[in-house]
Order: C-alpha cells, then sequence, then structure tokens
C-alpha cells in the first residue's frame, strides 16, 4: 500500500456504527505523517491531496456528529474540495463546518470548491446547496459562484443551489448581490426574498411548468415568465410557450391591456390564436363587456370571427349603430362562405334599425 492509499481506512471508518476516537486518530494521523514525509520538492504538489483527504475525513466526522464544536476557521491560502468523495462515502455535511474567520457553512449538499486567503473567501459551486451564514465585519469578502451566478455576500445567512433549473439563490437574513451571467444586472436581495438564474429559456420554462403544477400565483409565474423571456439562449419554440403563458397571467392580473398588446406582437398564427382564446375566456366570466377589448383587437386585425360576434354582442346590447359600425369595415369579398353567410344574415337583421339619434 502506498503512502496515499487511504480506502482501508475510509473503508473501516464508514462501515463502524460507532467509529472509536482511536480509529479517527488513526486516519488522521496518517493524513498528517504523509504531509511531514514528503520530500520537500514534492510537497506543494501532494498538499492539494492531503487537504482533499482531509476534508472528506471532516464530511464523515460531521455527518456522525463528532465534529469538535470549537473547531477554528480553515487557515488561510487553503483550499477544501468539497466533493466529490471517496465511493461510498457519505456527501452531506449536517453538522456546522467554520470556513473562514465568520463565515460558517450551516448545511452542505452537493460539490464544489472552497478557497480561502485571510478574509477573503470564495466558493466555486459546482452542483447541489451550500447555505452560509456570514458575519460581516470590515474587509470581509464572500462569494459563491456557479456557472449561471455570482453572489456577493455582505454579512447574512443564505442558501445557494445549483439544480436543473440554474442557481437559486435565498436570502434568510441580510443582504447579497446576486448577478445573473446571463443578464449581468446586479439584483439585491434581503430578508426573505429569493431569485434564480436561469442556465437557458428552456430551463425558465420547466421552471413555469413546475410553477403551475403547485398553483403558484399569477405574479409569481409572470416574474419567472419575465426571467425566462429576458434568457439570451432559448430555441424560438420556447420562447413561444413562455409568451403564450405570460399573456394567460396577465390576464389572470387584469392587467388586460398588456395581455392584449403581448398577444399582438406574436406572430400572425400565434396571435390569432391567443386573442380568441383571451375573447372565448372573457366572454365566459364576464360577457360580451369583458370580451369587448379582445374582440376590437380581432376585429381592427380584420379577424372575421372577431368582428362577427362583437356585431352580435352590440345587437344583443341594443346597440344596432355600433354593429353596423363593424359590419360596414369587413369586406365581404374577402370572407369564406360561413363568414359571408353570417355577414349578410347580420345585414339583413340590422338594415331596418331605426336612424341614430
Amino acid at each position: 500500500m502506498n503512502d496515499f492509499d487511504f480506502a482501508d481506512d475510509l473503508k473501516a471508518l464508514g462501515e463502524a456504527q460507532h467509529p472509536s476516537d482511536t480509529a479517527r486518530e488513526r486516519l488522521l494521523a496518517r493524513v498528517s505523517a504523509t504531509r511531514r514525509a514528503e520530500p520537500r520538492r514534492t510537497r506543494g504538489r501532494r498538499a492539494s491531496v492531503t487537504v482533499a483527504l482531509a476534508a472528506a475525513a471532516a464530511v464523515l466526522l460531521t455527518v456522525w456528529g463528532l465534529w469538535p464544536p470549537d473547531v477554528g476557521p480553515a487557515p488561510p491560502n487553503h483550499t477544501v474540495v468539497v466533493s466529490p468523495v471517496p465511493s461510498g462515502m457519505p456527501t452531506a455535511i449536517v453538522g456546522n463546518m467554520m470556513l473562514n474567520h465568520g463565515v460558517e457553512a450551516t448545511a452542505v449538499s452537493g460539490g464544489g470548491q472552497v478557497t480561502t486567503d485571510g478574509q477573503r473567501t470564495e466558493v466555486d459551486w459546482t452542483e447541489g446547496e451550500i447555505a452560509l451564514d456570514v458575519q460581516s465585519a470590515p474587509g470581509r469578502s464572500v462569494s459563491v459562484e456557479t456557472e449561471e451566478a455570482v453572489v456577493r455576500v455582505v454579512g447574512t445567512a443564505l442558501s445557494v443551489e445549483r439544480g436543473p433549473f440554474g442557481t437559486a439563490v435565498e436570502v434568510d437574513h441580510g443582504e447579497v448581490v446576486v448577478t445573473c451571467r446571463a443578464l449581468q444586472t446586479p439584483e439585491t436581495l434581503t430578508d426573505g426574498e429569493h431569485t434564480v438564474c436561469l442556465r437557458d429559456a428552456g430551463a425558465g420554462l420547466g421552471h413555469v411548468l413546475f410553477l403551475e403544477r403547485n398553483s403558484a400565483s399569477a405574479e409569481e409565474r409572470l416574474q419567472m415568465l419575465e426571467r425566462s423571456l429576458a434568457h439570451p439562449t432559448g430555441l424560438e419554440e420556447t420562447r413561444l410557450l413562455l409568451r403564450e403563458r405570460r399573456i394567460v397571467a396577465l390576464v389572470e392580473l387584469g392587467r388586460v391591456d398588456e395581455a392584449i398588446a403581448a398577444a399582438k406582437d406574436l406572430d400572425a398564427g400565434s396571435r390569432t390564436k391567443q386573442l380568441q382564446q383571451g375573447a372565448n375566456d372573457a366572454m365566459v366570466t364576464g360577457g360580451c363587456a369583458q370580451a369587448d377589448p379582445w374582440l376590437a383587437t380581432l376585429a381592427d386585425l380584420g379577424d372575421a370571427t372577431g368582428a362577427l360576434v362583437r356585431v352580435k354582442c352590440f345587437a344583443d346590447n341594443g346597440e344596432p349603430h355600433k354593429a353596423l359600425e363593424v359590419l360596414d369595415r369587413l369586406d365581404p369579398l374577402a370572407l369564406s362562405a360561413p363568414h359571408l353567410e353570417r355577414y349578410e344574415a347580420w345585414r339583413e337583421v340590422l338594415r331596418d334599425a331605426p336612424p341614430q339619434r
């Protein structure tokens, strides 16, 4: 067995239900002895191996609840690889771990690298969640970086989780500044606030679907929809689905004018579909009065179905002159056979309408 083969010791330590102090001390002593025994010319190269193994042992101790409560912070110029750890060993830290002076990891489930240098603590997080408790102090700098986000910590308790949708940041108390790499717009979060830096627009759509399944509010869905649409990466089909869902959320919030404007910005086929859907939903919930903005937009765009439904609404409401105005804007030569039949029928019905006063 070479100087760096700790597999047997780690395996024995991992299988023990109540590992003895002797077993733990033996593993840590071997790490330390190996460090002292290294030739000077290779010491720098092997230091990182020692740190990684020591970190793995620390994970074991914390999982068993045996990490000393008075353990000090990591020394300056120190790098800890949180994961991966040797096969078969726990990967989640369930106790607390001091990363640096005033910087404590209160929960870790995932992988990344922590580098400290004096008052500076940098966390390069790859996957999963890390929760930090940071005590603010002059000169103290703490950051967490993922592929999607850069989080600058002022002094706070927060969690950063990188999952399928991207990087989620949640602040328990305090203040952090989050910059999503795709947007490059710093966002300040305080007590109880959270945000997500998405991997791409497709991840945003996945998050929206998740919110829909969990009956999230229209406001929460709209925020995620707009964040998703702002992401520069994503298929056009994905963006269309996001834009259609944004229209629905706007309607739910009573922002009908914005919803209609958003529908008008779609391509011709999608535009008509969304406007007709909006008119139908409004008709069901509030009748002609509520549907009229949608019907008017359809009529203005030359949609015969919307125009003829609006004619009926005006006629039923005792406003034949308004109904005639809508008919007058239709070109009978451009109508399909079913639409032309309805058009002529309404002309006949409204022919004897009394003069407008």
